[in-house]
C-alpha cells in the first residue's frame, strides 16, 4: 500500500537583515551630506556662534564617506587576440607590447590609483573643507579675491587627507566595538596632527581649528593648558567619530558597546565641566579678594583704512590728535586723589601713529599723556632702522626716553612681505603697488619690561595672537600679561574681526595670562587666565576700562612644551596607518 504523499514544504528565505538608514549614498547625496558638514561647522564661528554645532557637524561627512557607493569600473578588458585596423590579427609578440607596454602599466596603475576609495573620501573632506574656509574667511577678498579662493583651497587639503584615510580604513557595518574605536583614535589624532601641521606649514595658518568655538566650556579651558587648542580638537572629533561609526554598525551588540563607549566618555565630560566651573569661581572669588589686580585703559579709536592710508598730511597729524583726546578723556575719568591718574597700563592698537617711532618722538608724540600719570603706554607704530622696515609695539614708562622696542616675528605672507619677491619677477608685476617695501620680520622673543612695573608685557603684532607656539616662546616664570595690538580694519565691518578674536582668546588659558588688546576698530576686549571675558562693541570709538590680574607666573604645561599632545598624536597615528597597510598587503599576498 503506498504512503500517503507528504505535502510539499513551502521554501522560506532567511531572513534578510534590515537595512541601515545610512548605510549607502549616491555620490549626489555624498556631496550634498559633505556641503551640509561645513555649513554646519561654520555655523558654530562668528557672526551665528552656534558653537554647540561643532559636535554635529562631522557626522553627515563620515556617514557619506563610509557609506559611498563606489561605481565599477565599466572599461572593457584588453582583448585576449588583439586586431589591427584591417581585422587581421596581429602578431603575438607585438600585441603583448600593446598590452604590457610601460607606458600602458603606468596609465592603467595610475588610473586604479586614482579610482581608489582613498580618493572618494578625500574628495568629500575637501569640500567639506572649501564649503567651511570660504564661509568663514571670505572676507579676505576685501584685500585680494583671487587670494581668498586660494587659500580656501589650500586649507581644504587638511581635512580632504583625514577623510581619504577614514574611507581607506573604512567603517564596515559588520565592525566590531574595539576595531571601530581603534580606527576612530587613529583619525583623532590624525586630525590633530594635521591641524599642528597646518599652523606651521608655509608661514603657518592656526586659524578655525576644530576646537575653537568651544572657548565657552570651562573645561576645555582648563584642558588647553595641557593640550593647547590644537589638542581640543581630539575632545570634538571623538564623540563625532564614535556616534557616526554607532549609526552604521548592524550587530546591535556592538553598536550598544560603542555607544556605552561614548556615554561613559560624556559623562567624564560633564563632570570635568561642573568641576572646572566651581574652580573657575573660586579662582574669580581669590583673584577679587587678594585686591593685587590693576588697571587698564584700552583705546579704539575707529580709523577707516581710507583714513589711514591718506596721503593728506594734515589728516594724518588729525588722526593723532584724536587718539591723543580720546586717551585724555579717558585718563581724567580716574584721577585721583593726587591729581593723577590711577592706571597701571594703556594701551593703543597697531600702527596707531602716523609715520615711524622714532620721528613721532621727536615731535612731542606721547609726553602729554604720560605726564598725567604713572603707568606704561604700549602702542603699535612703525619703526625704520638701518634701512629696514619694521611693524613694532614700543612700551613707554614716564618718559618718551624710557621706552623699548619689539619688531614683529610673524609677518603675514602677502600682506607684509611678498615671498620671492625678488626670484619670481611676475610676483613684484603683480603685487608690488599694493605692498611697495617688505617689512623685514623681528628676531627678539624676550617680553618687555617697563622700568618699575610688576610685570611683563608679552607683545603680540596683529594676528601673533593667534599663534600658540610663538606666544609660549616670551613665557618666564614671573608676572606678565599678553598684550596684543592689532587693526582688522582692512576687512570693512565684516565678522573678520570677531573670528580673529574667536582664535585668540585661548591664549589666555593655555598661557594662564591675562590677555588684552586693543584694535582699530574691534575686538577690543580683555581675558583673563580663567577664560572671562570683557570687550566693547566693534566699529565705534570706544574705551574698554578694565581691571587685570598679572597672576603667579606659573608656567603652564602647554607653555612649557607646546604642541606636543598633538604631534604625538599625529606621529602615532601615521605609525598605526602604516601598521594597518602592511597587515593588508601580507593579507593580499601572503608570503
Amino acid at each position: 500500500m503506498d504512503s500517503p504523499s507528504q505535502p510539499p514544504i513551502p521554501h522560506t528565505a532567511p531572513p534578510s537583515e534590515p537595512a541601515l538608514p545610512f548605510s549607502a549614498f549616491t555620490a549626489w547625496q555624498a556631496r550634498a551630506a559633505a556641503v551640509a558638514s561645513g555649513l554646519l561647522l561654520a555655523a558654530a564661528f562668528p557672526p551665528l556662534n552656534a558653537w554647540p554645532l561643532v559636535f554635529a557637524a562631522p557626522v553627515p561627512l563620515l556617514l557619506a564617506v563610509w557609506g559611498t557607493r563606489r561605481r565599477k569600473n565599466s572599461s572593457p578588458a584588453p582583448p585576449e587576440n588583439p586586431v589591427g585596423k584591417d581585422g587581421a590579427a596581429l602578431p603575438a609578440g607585438l600585441g603583448n607590447k600593446v598590452r604590457t607596454g610601460f607606458l600602458a602599466k603606468s596609465w592603467r596603475r595610475l588610473g586604479g590609483w586614482f579610482k581608489h576609495v582613498f580618493w572618494t573620501g578625500f574628495g568629500l573632506g575637501w569640500i567639506t573643507g572649501l564649503v567651511f574656509f570660504t564661509a568663514t574667511l571670505w572676507w579676505v577678498q576685501y584685500v585680494t579675491f583671487p587670494g581668498m579662493l586660494a587659500l580656501c583651497a589650500y586649507l581644504a587639503l587638511y581635512p580632504a587627507l583625514v577623510l581619504g584615510v577614514a574611507a581607506w580604513l573604512g567603517m564596515k557595518p559588520e565592525e566590531r566595538w574595539l576595531t571601530a574605536l581603534g580606527k576612530t583614535a587613529v583619525l583623532t589624532g590624525m586630525w590633530c596632527g594635521l591641524e599642528w601641521a597646518r599652523s606651521v606649514a608655509l608661514s603657518g595658518f592656526p586659524w578655525n581649528g576644530l576646537a575653537v568655538p568651544l572657548f565657552p566650556l570651562h573645561g576645555l579651558r582648563h584642558l588647553s593648558a595641557y593640550t593647547g587648542v590644537t589638542g581640543l580638537a581630539a575632545v570634538v572629533l571623538l564623540p563625532s567619530l564614535w556616534a557616526a561609526a554607532g549609526l552604521r554598525l548592524r550587530r546591535g551588540r556592538q553598536r550598544r558597546k560603542l555607544l556605552a563607549t561614548l556615554g561613559l566618555v560624556l559623562a567624564a565630560g560633564g563632570a570635568l565641566e561642573w568641576t572646572a566651573t566651581a574652580q573657575d569661581a573660586r579662582a574669580m572669588e581669590s583673584a577679587a579678594a587678594s585686591g593685587t589686580r590693576l588697571h587698564a585703559l584700552l583705546i579704539q579709536p575707529n580709523v577707516s583704512m581710507a583714513e589711514k592710508l591718506s596721503p593728506d598730511v594734515e589728516r594724518q597729524s588729525q588722526r593723532y590728535f584724536d587718539l591723543a583726546h580720546q586717551t585724555d578723556v579717558a585718563l581724567a575719568s580716574t584721577v585721583g586723589a593726587g591729581g593723577k591718574a590711577r592706571v597701571d597700563l594703556v594701551v593703543w592698537p597697531e600702527s596707531a601713529i602716523p609715520g615711524f617711532f622714532h620721528d613721532a618722538v621727536a615731535g612731542g608724540a606721547f609726553a602729554p599723556q604720560l605726564e598725567q600719570g604713572d603707568f606704561t603706554l604700549v602702542t603699535g607704530a612703525d619703526s625704520q632702522e638701518w634701512g629696514e622696515l619694521h611693524n613694532s609695539v614700543a612700551a613707554l614708562r614716564r618718559t618718551v626716553g624710557n621706552h623699548q622696542l619689539h619688531d614683529k616675528v610673524c609677518l603675514v605672507p602677502f600682506g607684509e612681505f611678498i615671498p620671492f619677491r625678488k626670484q619670481i619677477p611676475p610676483l613684484e608685476w603683480m603685487l608690488g603697488g599694493l605692498i611697495p617695501y617688505d617689512f623685514t620680520p623681528g628676531r627678539s622673543l624676550e617680553p618687555l619690561k617697563p622700568e618699575g612695573q610688576p610685570f611683563d608685557v608679552v607683545p603680540l603684532v596683529c594676528f601673533e595672537d593667534t599663534i600658540g607656539r610663538h606666544a609660549r616662546k616670551f613665557i618666564r616664570p614671573q608676572p606678565q600679561v599678553l598684550v596684543n595690538v592689532t587693526n582688522d580694519n582692512w576687512f570693512a565691518e565684516s565678522p573678520a574681526t570677531d573670528i580673529h578674536f574667536v582664535n585668540a582668546r585661548w591664549r589666555a588659558p593655555e598661557l594662564h595670562r591675562t590677555l588684552v588688546r586693543s584694535s582699530n576698530t574691534g575686538v577690543t576686549a580683555s581675558v583673563s587666565a580663567v577664560g572671562v571675558v570683557e570687550r566693547i562693541p566693534n566699529f565705534q570709538e570706544g574705551v574698554l576700562s578694565t581691571d587685570f590680574s598679572t597672576g603667579d607666573g606659573r608656567i603652564t604645561f602647554y607653555a612649557r612644551h607646546g604642541d606636543i599632545a598633538a604631534q604625538a598624536a599625529g606621529i602615532l597615528a601615521l605609525l598605526a596607518c602604516g601598521g594597518v597597510w602592511i597587515g593588508r598587503r601580507r593579507i593580499v599576498q601572503p608570503s
